[in-house]
């Protein structure tokens, strides 16, 4: 495949269901994936790091990460979690929270009206795109870690029957690799579908999200409504996305059981190289 299949996978991304781009990702073969991905996460990257009309929303969302990252890292290595102060780390969040509430507050009424909402709400959708890949880069790379750690020691229990099977793990990483590059793909474009939806349909969107969201109902969101529907992991946080992103999408941003399945696939299909490699028959 070339860069023109490439462009067909881009197209046939835009106009399919979640079901066809389940088909559609697992008949790639990995090096297609590979440089795919390697292309969305370059564009994605260069996105994330450059200007954004959110500052504080970002920030925000960048601490949550951060803080999240850690305690990932800590339980897949056996460790136990780092010491979170929580009272500071919601000090600090809810801070830039309440930035992000002035820096869009354009009338410094002390209040959002509609179209200060309206520009929010596309602010935090492109902000969660930034917060996902974000935590799923982390995700990925903690669990890998950790699944090649693990197989490296099973390779070292069983070197006296297997002696040669350090000599295939950089082949078995590579397979478990290519069904998670699959999995990341996958989740991207179902993401970007939900992203693309919303930026069609934006006015109509707004208007249910400002709705639903305004709590007192006088047409404005005032920053006790906004910190609510702020507070992620919360009934209101997860409304407030699902109102923008649609019913389906990953409200915590962590790729969700599609990508818990995919790391399943990712053992199994290390551990398949593996036998073969070896003659080893079930």
């Amino acid at each position: 495949m070339g860069s023109g299949a490439s462009q067909e996978v881009s197209a046939k991304v835009k106009d399919n269901s979640d079901e066809d781009l389940d088909t559609l990702f697992k008949e790639l073969p990995s090096d297609e994936v590979e440089k795919i991905l390697k292309a969305a996460q370059a564009a994605r990257g260069a996105a994330g790091s450059g200007e954004t009309s959110a500052p504080f929303l970002r920030k925000a969302f960048k601490l949550i990460a951060d803080c999240m990252g850690k305690v990932m890292e800590a339980g897949e290595k056996g460790e136990a979690p780092p010491e979170i102060d929580e009272e500071k780390l919601k000090a600090e969040y809810f801070a830039l929270i309440k930035q992000s509430f002035d820096h869009h507050d354009r009338k410094k009424a002390g209040k959002l009206d509609k179209d200060d909402a309206a520009i929010f709400f596309k602010n935090f959708m492109q902000e969660c795109m930034v917060f996902m890949e974000a935590s799923m880069a982390k995700t990925i790379k903690v669990k890998i870690d950790a699944f090649k750690k693990r197989l490296e020691e099973d390779c070292m229990m069983n070197k006296d029957e297997f002696h040669t099977a350090k000599d295939h793990l950089p082949g078995a990483l590579k397979a478990a690799q290519a069904e998670v590059n699959k999995a990341i793909l996958l989740l991207q474009a179902k993401a970007k579908g939900n992203t693309d939806a919303f930026a069609a349909n934006k006015d109509a969107v707004t208007c249910v999200a400002f709705a639903g969201t305004d709590d007192d109902g006088d047409g404005s969101l005032t920053f006790e409504e906004f910190k609510d529907m702020m507070d992620i992991g919360s009934d209101k946080y997860e409304k407030l996305v699902k109102l923008l992103a649609g019913a389906d999408f990953d409200t915590d941003l962590q790729g969700g059981e599609d990508f818990d399945k995919a790391l399943d696939a990712a053992k199994e299909a290390a551990a398949i190289y593996l036998k073969e490699k070896l003659g080893v028959k079930d």
